[in-house]
């Protein structure tokens, strides 16, 4: 199986439910798709609600390419606060084609709640489903938030479409106290090297300075040609 590697992970809390928030890696020189699933334990080690990433991680990676993600959990509030909780990663080799001829321009904070932007489409086929997956940080660069938009129509090639969404302010999450446990194929998630970080680092193209801190954006397009 393709190596990845879970960068960061946080178990939060926003109003009455409980979600988890991360960036996954994958590390290896081959494609990858990948899928993640959590589940949460109270203090005496019952299982009390588990979730999926879903539609909020891009699944199919290249050799070195990131994503940000976020596992929701359905069965909150709960009688017993999670007190541990663990991720498991899955990734399998592929040879879907992929298609990341996509990117964001014109990024502009009109005010203290919204972000603007376009995504544009600079390949040769058409992104039937243009989705931008959000990643939202402090000021110190730790993840709080992930949250995505789906564009209502699709875009043809050489053109842009315009998104917009509201920045999640800090003072709405709170971050629990607890170090996720984290298997990738089964196998506890190791310490990445120096090297991974730095790739990893290469890798976010599309940053943006905002009121909180930063925003992450990462566009996902489907294209239905490569996907009959």
């Amino acid at each position: 199986r393709p190596e990845v590697h879970i960068i960061q992970s946080q178990l939060i809390k926003k109003q009455d439910q409980h979600f988890v928030v991360g960036s996954i890696q994958n590390i290896d020189n081959v494609p990858t798709f990948i899928s993640l699933e959590a589940v949460l334990y109270d203090d005496k080690g019952n299982e009390i609600d588990k979730g999926k990433a879903g539609h909020l991680v891009v699944h199919d990676l290249m050799p070195k390419e990131t994503s940000p993600f976020r596992i929701d959990f359905n069965n909150g509030p709960y009688y017993h606060q999670p007190s541990e909780v663990v991720i498991f990663a899955k990734s399998l080799t592929t040879d879907k084609e992929f298609y990341k001829f996509h990117g964001v321009k014109s990024l502009d904070q009109k005010n203290d709640f919204k972000l603007n932007g376009q995504i544009i489409n600079y390949g040769t086929n058409e992104m039937n489903i243009p989705q931008i997956i959000h990643a939202h940080y402090d000021q110190r660069k730790t993840l709080f938030w992930v949250s995505h938009e789906f564009l209502e129509k699709g875009i043809r090639p050489q053109r842009k479409k315009p998104f917009s969404f509201d920045l999640e302010k800090r003072s709405n999450i709170k971050l629990v106290e607890t170090t996720p446990k984290i298997f990738i194929n089964g196998v506890p998630n190791n310490e990445m090297s120096l090297e991974g970080m730095a790739q990893k680092q290469s890798e976010f193209l599309h940053w943006k300075k905002t009121t909180e801190g930063y925003i992450e954006l990462k566009v996902n397009g489907f294209v239905y040609e490569l996907n009959k």
